[in-house]
């Protein structure tokens, strides 16, 4: 079961289990040229291990999506974790129909 805090601008989808929350994508629209318009970012993915490969990111993932065509935005982009750990999560990405694009740099503040 999914359950969806919204915003047009932020938005977070909740799944669970049994009662419990058992997962959570968080999204936010942003805005930039070579986006031709809007288009969302996933902030947040994080699937409880007791239910991972049970489906639950899947859900989380398409919810996004639909989400994203609801307010017109033209791309769903999500900054992946180190694919030489996290290799399973980049995979279900792909599977869905996400694509590589170039890589995500940071600068640390503080």
């Amino acid at each position: 079961m999914l359950k969806k805090d919204e915003e047009q601008w932020r938005t977070a989808f909740l799944a669970f289990k049994d009662k419990e929350c058992v997962g959570v994508l968080t999204i936010y629209e942003a805005m930039a040229l070579y986006a031709s318009g809007t288009f969302g970012i996933i902030q947040e993915l994080y699937v409880a291990s007791k239910v991972r490969s049970e489906g639950v990111g899947e859900q989380l993932i398409v919810a996004a999506k639909k989400h994203g065509k609801k307010y017109g935005w033209n791309n769903l982009e999500v900054g992946t974790p180190n694919p030489e750990i996290w290799n399973r999560t980049i995979s279900l990405y792909k599977r869905l129909g996400f694509t590589e694009i170039g890589f995500r740099l940071k600068h640390p503040l503080k």
